[in-house]
């Protein structure tokens, strides 16, 4: 572990991100990790490793909210869970579930068209990644609320190529969009308002 972190008391250690979800060659290593002392949480950034540092208490309301980061980490095979002193439990709330994930899906698609069509905003991977990360969080609430957990964190690396080819955003959203909705509405019969 790296030295900004040896004051600290590490419950949990996951690897998150492209190394996860396996749908391109990662760059570097993502790391969240929990510990048990109350900080604010920050980050560690490095050339080949890049770590979130969470507290129990933030990483527990994380779960609660149903945050998809908390989910992912939650849900991980055990090969990606490095350490387990803290092991956390979901009690699944599908109106929270769908919620959760419909908005940051719904934020990662704005963001794709903002990368792929602002002038000063521009950077087509950004984008391409947002539009797969948009799809890539609905497959896994659908998954969740289906299963009640994560059985494939490679269920949409299907998408990847096809995003990666294309620098043309009226083309990605004339196939992805589609496939967006119907997802989208899914999770909503999946998970229906209370």
């Amino acid at each position: 572990m790296i030295q900004e972190l040896k004051n600290y008391t590490i419950l949990n250690h996951y690897i998150v991100g492209s190394s996860l979800y396996k749908y391109k060659e990662a760059s570097d290593v993502d790391y969240l990790v929990v510990v048990k002392e109350d900080i604010e949480s920050f980050q560690i950034l490095s050339a080949k490793k890049d770590y979130s540092i969470y507290s129990l208490k933030t990483f527990k309301n994380m779960i609660i909210k149903h945050d998809p980061l908390a989910l992912e980490c939650l849900f991980s095979p055990q090969d990606y869970i490095l350490k387990q002193d803290f092991i956390p439990q979901l009690i699944l709330d599908k109106n929270k579930l769908r919620n959760s994930f419909s908005q940051k899906s719904s934020n990662s698609w704005v963001k794709a068209r903002k990368k792929m069509t602002v002038e000063k905003d521009l950077d087509f991977l950004v984008g391409k990644k947002s539009i797969f990360h948009s799809l890539r969080l609905l497959d896994f609430a659908i998954d969740i609320a289906k299963n009640h957990k994560i059985t494939n964190f490679t269920v949409s690396n299907l998408y990847w190529s096809e995003i990666e080819r294309s620098h043309d955003w009226p083309e990605l959203k004339s196939k992805f969009k589609k496939i967006y909705n119907k997802k989208k509405s899914e999770l909503r019969t999946l998970c229906p308002k209370n």
